[in-house]
């Protein structure tokens, strides 16, 4: 409502998906196109012609893991421990659902709250599937003590997630042993996956002291995308703007984004592997 109130024209945000279905009625009542860095499939249930994501859905995430997790590496066991915010039943759901379309069932199931520190009781019981294979779908600070909790129990799963397994936080909080080994399921492989990442990192660095990650380049290609489009359109407002992001077509960080009519603009993602704390892509 004050985003409205005061004239503004767009808004670059939010970060969470739970928080951008939440404006997303009053944005579009009120006519303000939005990127937003969430991946819910909750976000494109809104069918709201003025929200956008600057990324994949959690269901290209997931089902991309879920291929290779199945057809590449052949695991027939896979266990999962989500949380029950935004994100994490949206990883619930999509994980699941990729799954099922392989013909398989998880070993083990469940849910933590999103507050949640002490995953041990949800683990010992998954422990007692032996799963070849535990999936994660929460935040990354959750994600790093989840995989922490889980050694120090004895799994030796592979561990296997989206996005927050990709960045920093969700190592360092894992700790670099115990993150060793994590399948990722990314559209930014690292600052070395391509020419245009080294050159991105570099400039972030160089600005900022410190080295981006996935959510510094989804950020990135989002803004780049807006200015196309005000730029296209000669700073244009309401659903002509909306429009006018619809017809960017640009080749960023994350891949080349041409939105449908869900507001969706990227359609992959790829597969790494952390060794010794860092993303390797998968050849």
């Amino acid at each position: 409502r004050k985003i409205a109130s005061q004239g503004d024209v767009a808004m670059f945000g939010t970060a969470e998906s739970a928080v951008t279905v939440a404006m997303a009625p009053i944005l579009e009542s009120e006519h303000i196109p939005n990127i937003t860095s969430g991946q819910s499939t909750q976000l494109i249930a809104e069918h709201s012609p003025y929200l956008f994501l600057n990324g994949p859905t959690g269901l290209t995430y997931d089902s991309t893991l879920a291929n290779y997790l199945v057809k590449t590496k052949g695991y027939q066991k896979i266990a999962m421990l989500t949380n029950n915010d935004s994100y994490g039943a949206g990883e619930q759901s999509a994980f699941t659902t990729s799954l099922k379309s392989l013909g398989l069932t998880p070993v083990a199931a469940k849910v933590v709250p999103a507050d949640q520190t002490n995953m041990t009781p949800e683990l010992q019981s998954i422990k007692a599937a032996n799963p070849q294979v535990l999936f994660i779908g929460a935040e990354e600070a959750q994600s790093g003590l989840t995989v922490k909790q889980a050694r120090a129990l004895g799994m030796t799963a592979v561990i296997a997630e989206g996005a927050p397994a990709g960045t920093p936080l969700y190592t360092s909080t894992a700790g670099v042993s115990d993150a060793d080994g994590t399948i990722v399921s990314s559209p930014y492989l690292g600052n070395t996956a391509s020419a245009a990442a080294e050159k991105f990192a570099s400039a972030y660095t160089t600005a900022y002291g410190s080295a981006p990650e996935l959510h510094g380049a989804k950020a990135y290609d989002g803004a780049e995308v807006m200015i196309a489009a005000l730029k296209a359109c000669n700073a244009c407002t309401g659903l002509d703007l909306a429009n006018a992001i619809r017809a960017v077509h640009y080749d960023g960080l994350l891949g080349n984004f041409a939105y449908n009519s869900t507001g969706v603009g990227i359609f992959a993602t790829a597969i790494g592997i952390i060794t010794d704390g860092t993303i390797k892509p998968v050849a």
